[in-house]
């Protein structure tokens, strides 16, 4: 089997299931497949023997094959399993109602204050605190 490499797409929310069930569906052709292949390579259609090198080849072809099949089905296993965690977590804000574009102009709403804004915050608490001190 040759070497696997592992890659990453995002599709819409809404496009989920339906790519799920394309997976699925290349997954069922393949193992009918895999199960017309094991029927010939023991030869029950054509009625000869199993025991020959031939027949070897051809079942270890066909576990190859499965594994690929099983590979395809970790991958959906994965797939709906972060579905699931995903929609078991609590909403963020931009599922509360509030899109991107929203968030970004509230983020830019809020300004960090600027040196001058600063200095004169800490002196209005250090003659705050000087104010509210308690003598001895």
């Amino acid at each position: 089997m040759g070497q696997r490499v592992n890659i990453q797409y995002s599709v819409e929310l809404e496009d989920l299931e339906g790519e799920v069930t394309r997976m699925v569906k290349r997954v069922a052709t393949s193992l009918d497949g895999i199960a017309e292949e094991l029927d010939q390579a023991v030869g029950l259609s054509a009625g000869g023997s199993c025991l020959t090198l031939r027949t070897l080849e051809e079942v270890a072809d066909i576990r190859q094959n499965m594994m690929k099949a099983d590979y395809a089905l970790i991958d959906i296993v994965n797939i709906i399993s972060s579905y699931i965690h995903y929609k078991s977590q609590p909403e963020e804000p931009a599922e509360m109602g509030l899109n991107m574009e929203e968030i970004k102009e509230k983020m830019q709403q809020v300004q960090a204050p600027n040196a001058e804004q600063l200095e004169s915050f800490i002196e209005d608490f250090k003659s705050s605190s000087d104010a509210n001190e308690v003598s001895d």
